[in-house]
């Protein structure tokens, strides 16, 4: 039997967005420059791995913040990078429950292209959800 070699492609992204929530506070409070930022009525935008941006016609309806995984974990499987953001996210969680007031939605993106799996037991949705941590899962085929 010969071995496939299948290329890894998952990742785990921490994603804040609200109303009226302001990215440079937010940045300031966390102590982190995110990777991507927006406001509440600007119009969508795509950055290419090239570094060339794509405008769109849509306008976002909620200001956010974007920070992707580190990369020294981006070829880590799923589980373990779900496992770093628990931890950043209780060592950083006063900074993170100062913005529940403001409405904000607090995301960790879990992003899927190839055949992945992640067993999220009781005690780490139990973490997340004590958090304020919503799961978002995106598949691309």
């Amino acid at each position: 039997m010969s071995e496939q070699n299948v290329e890894h492609c998952c990742s785990v992204t921490l994603i804040v967005v609200g109303n009226v929530f302001n990215p440079d506070e937010f940045t300031e409070l966390l102590g982190f420059v995110p990777d991507q930022c927006w406001y509440r009525g600007e119009r969508k935008k795509w950055v290419r791995p090239d570094g060339s941006v794509r405008e769109f016609d849509s306008i976002s309806e909620q200001s956010g913040w974007k920070l992707f995984i580190p990369a020294e974990f981006k070829s880590e499987e799923l589980s373990s990078q779900l496992d770093y953001w628990i931890d950043f996210i209780q060592k950083h969680v006063t900074a993170l429950r100062e913005l529940q007031p403001m409405g904000v939605e607090i995301i960790l993106d879990l992003y899927i292209s190839t055949l992945e799996s992640a067993v999220l037991g009781p005690a780490t949705l139990s973490q997340l959800g004590n958090l304020g941590i919503a799961l978002e899962f995106t598949f691309s085929p």
